[in-house]
């Protein structure tokens, strides 16, 4: 396997990758999810619909925008070697102009809406240009995770600003775009000037036929990725059409709770897919890999879905107050998609890395399928409780069908006692939440925490040592 064009060697321990640009991600997400408490109490439910609305639209055109690259684009850093300049330059030329013509598509749509959500739909393809713009893969490729985090970090605080200095009354929402513009171009500045320091030009030639090749592997992950969005968000759609702008935004608001713990599961797949892709030569490597990987994400999921169900209540009341009650119910079944995009996450990465995106691309097909098919008969009946059943069911179906390719690809999964130290504890916690009954959120955290830790480390699922805590799996 050749080395990264920098001199750049290998991390074998894509953990500290993990934690480094996971640290980074959440404190970004921690950051704009206070922004979105904020949004959600200034602009009220239906304006907050309407801004939930031309979000979901804008994350469908970003994927297109993006190409793919975000999964695939580490993979082919580190086969790049010597080429890595030639690839940047091709990448970025070929994103930006696919990102034009994505933008004047999203403009031509939004002339087909009435007002507010006319004017938000337009605004939010401005921030479709950092897209084109952002060399996040590339140094995710050279296994430089602090500098995403900084970036995204940075991105996240001037976005923040923005809203919290100029979004005062509901009328003010569409101020909420231009800060995404201006948050997302600070970070994809930096993380261009940061390339470029470290030596690899961002601008030059463009080579047609390494664009045509590095997008022809990257189109299942493109197209797996814009179906990914129509089992999250083609929910939001279907309500918007079904019912009102009203049930939306109390959907959005139990929604964004899972968004805002969801983006685990990218960051897994892209601190694992690296590390997954320098032990092709060692198969057996690799399934260990996916073993430990498999464990770990449920240890970390299960108690977060589990904690989730017997807190939404207060979850909601806390985080968006008294308005959004009647979201708490659907945040409770959605909750349960963590620990399963996790696994799936895991498995993505491992399919990815070893070049059968095709195999990604199939089952989210599967998956995306059953969750329109779904939608259309349980939104009508159920509403935004029909939506969150839809969206587990088809993550479920989606996970399902990743371990099946998995299997068949030859890694060997982990033995379901594997597991047991986790159930265990997470049961452990459960108990103690269930006799207590704690009402307020934060007594409860205080219980649940500590439990869950204390019963792990008991069963010697998790280990204090020198150097940091450790799961044992």
């Amino acid at each position: 396997m050749r080395e990264p064009s920098d001199g750049h060697a290998p991390n074998s321990r894509p953990g500290r990758t993990f934690v480094t640009l996971g640290a980074g991600e959440m404190l970004s997400r921690v950051i704009g999810f206070a922004g979105t408490i904020f949004l959600a109490r200034q602009l009220g439910v239906e304006m907050y619909g309407v801004m939930g609305l031309g979000f979901a639209v804008l994350l469908y055109a970003t994927i297109a925008a993006d190409c793919g690259l975000e999964y695939t684009g580490p993979r082919e850093v580190v086969d790049a070697g010597p080429r890595l300049p030639a690839l940047v330059s091709t990448v970025l030329v070929t994103r930006m102009l696919v990102t034009v013509v994505v933008a004047a598509i999203q403009l031509g749509l939004a002339l087909l809406l009435d007002e507010p959500e006319q004017s938000v739909l337009a605004l939010y393809a401005l921030a479709l240009v950092p897209v084109g713009l952002n060399v996040r893969w590339a140094h995710l490729g050279l296994e430089r995770a602090g500098v995403v985090a900084v970036a995204r970090v940075g991105g996240e605080v001037l976005r923040l600003a923005i809203v919290f200095a100029l979004v005062r009354t509901p009328s003010d929402v569409i101020v909420v775009p231009l800060a995404q513009f201006a948050g997302d171009a600070f970070a994809a500045v930096l993380l261009l000037a940061r390339l470029r320091v470290s030596g690899v030009p961002s601008w030059g030639g463009v080579d047609i036929r390494l664009a045509v090749s590095v997008v022809r592997r990257a189109l299942p992950m493109l197209a797996s990725a814009a179906l990914a969005m129509v089992i999250y968000n083609s929910d939001l759609i279907f309500l918007r059409v079904f019912r009102d702008s009203g049930e939306v935004g109390q959907y959005l608001a139990a929604y964004t709770l899972l968004n805002f713990l969801g983006v685990l599961g990218h960051l897994i797949a892209l601190s694992l897919t690296p590390a997954f892709t320098h032990l092709r030569p060692a198969p057996a490597q690799q399934s260990a890999l996916l073993q430990r990987s498999l464990v770990n994400v449920m240890a970390l999921g299960l108690p977060i879905a589990a904690g989730g169900v017997l807190t939404a209540p207060q979850i909601i009341g806390v985080a968006f107050g008294a308005d959004y009650s009647a979201s708490a119910p659907v945040l409770a079944l959605l909750i349960w998609c963590l620990p399963i995009l996790l696994y799936r996450s895991v498995m993505q990465a491992a399919l990815v890395s070893i070049e059968r995106p095709a195999d990604v691309l199939r089952t989210t097909v599967v998956a995306a399928v059953a969750n329109v098919a779904l939608n259309l008969v349980a939104v009508p009946l159920l509403g935004m409780l029909g939506a969150a059943i839809t969206t587990v069911v088809a993550e479920a179906l989606r996970a399902a069908t990743a371990r099946a390719y998995v299997r068949r690809a030859g890694f060997r999964m982990p033995g379901l006692f594997r597991y047991g130290r986790a159930v265990g504890s997470v049961l452990a916690m459960v108990a103690v939440l269930l006799i207590v009954r704690p009402v307020n959120l934060w007594i409860a955290v205080a219980l649940a925490v500590p439990t869950y830790a204390l019963v792990l480390m008991a069963v010697g699922g998790l280990r204090v040592r020198r150097d940091g805590i450790q799961l044992s799996t």
